[in-house]
């Protein structure tokens, strides 16, 4: 996952691993808001495309069961 410039989540803390990588619990002082950041296990130009296009996917969804997708990035 990227972190865009000046971009700082504190408290960061494993929640959970799966096929394409692993997620963790963040808090970002920003907006002031907990976040899930989704890290991925390797760098492969496949799976960062096939990372991409999952989170335009999810980003459609509006569904109160369904995390909401707010920015990707390269960190």
């Amino acid at each position: 996952m990227a972190r865009p410039a000046g971009k700082q989540y504190r408290s960061l803390r494993f929640l959970a691993e799966g096929g394409m990588g692993r997620v963790c619990k963040a808090f970002d002082p920003s907006l002031k808001r907990v976040v899930a950041l989704k890290f991925l296990r390797r760098e492969d130009p496949e799976l960062v495309a096939r990372f991409r296009l999952e989170a335009q996917h999810q980003a459609g969804v509006d569904h109160p069961n369904i995390c909401k997708v707010f920015e990707v990035g390269e960190w």
